[in-house]
């Protein structure tokens, strides 16, 4: 059977997350969310690029749109305008609201369609999320081993652990 995405845009949490869960969108296992969209009638209504401005209502809206049970995908742009790229603050947005995957677009909003592409900053993002899954691997790791130290009981090896694992969760980029 073949996998059926589809992309939709909005700016209102519940909006959205009442659209990915209707019987309009049922036959899709995955949904895109279009946050990079740079055309004025979308920006200038508070949708796609536009929520560059707020990671929080992005998030939010990944959420909701997650409740649908179907994969969740969204696509951004590094920034709105030249050197003030957002990239990895709004990475860690989608992230939080849980994308399933991201896709950036390495140009700013008001490039629009056309100039070079920042390969530089998408790197950048990709080399945070590789330190994260590292430091999630690692994180895994020590808690399948501490089990051994649960059942010794051993409480001097368990504070250790617990403060391993904080200072892992604290040095995520």
């Amino acid at each position: 059977e073949e996998i059926k995405a589809v992309q939709i845009f909005g700016n209102d949490p519940d909006i959205m997350g009442e659209i990915a869960c209707s019987d309009y969108l049922k036959k899709f296992d995955i949904i895109d969310i279009n946050m990079g969209c740079p055309v004025p009638k979308i920006y200038n209504n508070g949708e796609g690029s536009a929520l560059l401005k707020n990671p929080k209502l992005a998030s939010k809206i990944i959420s909701e749109v997650k409740k649908s049970g179907k994969a969740v995908t969204v696509k951004f742009r590094i920034g709105l305008k030249e050197g003030e790229y957002l990239t990895e603050t709004f990475a860690k947005a989608c992230e939080d609201g849980g994308a399933d995957m991201i896709t950036i677009h390495g140009r700013v909003k008001t490039a629009m369609y056309s100039g070079d592409c920042n390969y530089e900053e998408i790197k950048k993002e990709q080399e945070r999320q590789a330190k994260n899954k590292e430091i999630d691997s690692k994180i895994k790791e020590l808690r399948e081993m501490s089990l051994i130290d649960i059942m010794n009981n051993n409480k001097e090896n368990i504070q250790i652990y617990n403060d391993v694992i904080s200072g892992l969760e604290m040095s995520r980029p």
